[in-house]
C-alpha cells in the first residue's frame, strides 16, 4: 500500500516532520469521506468515487507510474490518448473504491448485482481440497473474495497492511466485507502453507512486479513475476485457479472461476512447472488487460527500470 497519498516521498524524506501530521489529514479525509459515500446506494456510491478520482487522479504522484506502464500495453500511446486513458484508469480505480465501500450492500442484494460463472472442472474442486485463487487488479477485483461466501468455501485472503496507521483501522473493517480470513503480506509463504495445510484455500492478486521473482514474458517483455505462488500450488497439491470480475451494464459484475492453470507436461521440474504457470497466468492477465486497458490499474512500476518499449 502507498506510504502516503497526498503528498510525495520525496517530499516526506526532505521534511521528515511532514509524515506524522500528513497521515492525520489522510486518516481524516477518508474516514470523511467513507462516512458520506456509505449514505449512498452502491450504483451511485461507485460512480461518485469514479468521477472523484478522475478528477484528481491524473494530478497525483501515482499517475506518472500509470503513464511509464500505459506504453507497454499500448504501444505508441501518447498525447491525448495517453490524457484519456490515464484519467480513465483512474475513473475505475475510483470505482473499486466505491465497490470495497459498498461491498456489503452487494452482497446483501447479490441477486440484483452478482452474477457468478464457475467451470465444471471447479465442482470438484469446490467440493474437495483447498485451492490456490488468483487474480489481478483488473476491473472490480476486490469482488472476486466473494466467491468464498458463495460456494462456501474457506478462503484466506493475503492484503498489504497500511502504513499509515490512522488509516489501517478503518481499512481493515472495509476489508470485513471480503467475507475471508484476512491474512497480512507479510506473514509470508509459510503462513499460506500453514492456511492450506489447514484446509482454507488461499486468495492472492499476483500480476504486480516482484523484484525477487523470476523473469517472465509480460507484454512480449521479460519481467520479475511471481512464480512462487506457482510453486506453492505445486508443493502442496492444490489447483492454481485465476478469478476474475468484471463490471457490467446497469452496475452489475459478472465473478468468473476460471479453468485451473496446469502442466500437463511430466518430465519438468517443479521449477519449471511453476515457471511454466507463471507464464500462462501472464497470458491470461494480458488478454484481460488488452480487452481494455483502462480496466486495469497498474498504479505502481510494473517493468523493470531502462526496459526499451518496442
Amino acid at each position: 500500500m502507498p506510504t502516503h497519498y497526498l503528498i510525495t516521498k520525496k517530499l516526506v524524506k526532505r521534511y521528515p516532520f511532514l509524515q506524522r501530521t500528513t497521515w492525520w489529514i489522510e486518516g481524516l479525509f477518508f474516514r470523511m469521506m467513507l462516512v458520506l459515500v456509505r449514505l449512498l446506494p452502491p450504483r451511485q456510491c461507485i460512480g461518485f468515487m469514479g468521477w472523484l478520482f478522475g478528477l484528481l487522479g491524473p494530478y497525483t504522484q501515482k499517475a506518472t507510474k500509470v503513464r511509464k506502464n500505459l506504453p507497454f500495453v499500448v504501444p505508441g500511446i501518447q498525447g491525448r490518448e495517453l490524457k484519456q486513458t490515464v484519467k480513465a484508469i483512474f475513473t475505475n480505480l475510483g470505482r473499486a473504491a466505491g465497490e470495497l465501500v459498498s461491498m456489503d450492500k452487494i452482497w446483501r442484494q447479490r441477486d440484483k448485482y452478482l452474477e457468478f460463472v464457475v467451470d465444471p472442472v471447479m465442482d470438484e474442486i469446490i467440493a474437495g481440497k483447498p485451492v490456490v485463487f488468483v487474480s489481478a487488479h483488473v476491473s472490480a477485483w476486490q469482488l472476486t473474495c466473494l466467491v468464498g461466501a458463495q460456494f462456501g468455501i474457506s478462503i484466506s485472503t493475503v492484503y498489504a497492511e497500511e502504513t499509515n496507521p490512522y488509516l489501517s483501522k478503518l481499512f481493515a473493517r472495509l476489508r470485513s466485507a471480503f467475507r475471508t480470513r484476512l491474512v497480512p503480506a507479510d506473514g509470508g509463504i509459510r503462513k499460506l502453507l500453514k492456511e492450506l495445510n489447514q484446509g482454507h484455500s488461499v486468495g492472492l492478486v499476483v500480476d504486480t512486479r516482484l523484484d525477487a521473482g523470476e523473469l517472465v514474458p509480460f507484454f512480449g517483455v521479460p519481467t520479475p513475476t511471481n512464480t512462487v505462488v506457482p510453486r506453492m500450488a505445486l508443493n502442496s497439491g492444490c489447483k492454481l485457479v485465476p478469478v476474475r470480475a468484471e463490471r457490467l451494464p446497469h452496475g452489475r459484475f459478472r465473478i468468473t472461476v476460471c479453468p485451473p492453470i496446469e502442466v500437463k507436461d511430466e518430465g519438468l521440474s517443479r521449477g519449471e512447472k511453476a515457471l511454466a504457470m507463471a507464464t500462462e497466468l501472464n497470458l491470461l492477465f494480458e488478454q484481460w488487460i488488452r480487452e481494455d486497458p483502462t480496466q486495469w490499474m497498474c498504479l505502481k512500476r510494473r517493468w523493470p527500470k531502462r526496459t526499451p518499449i518496442s
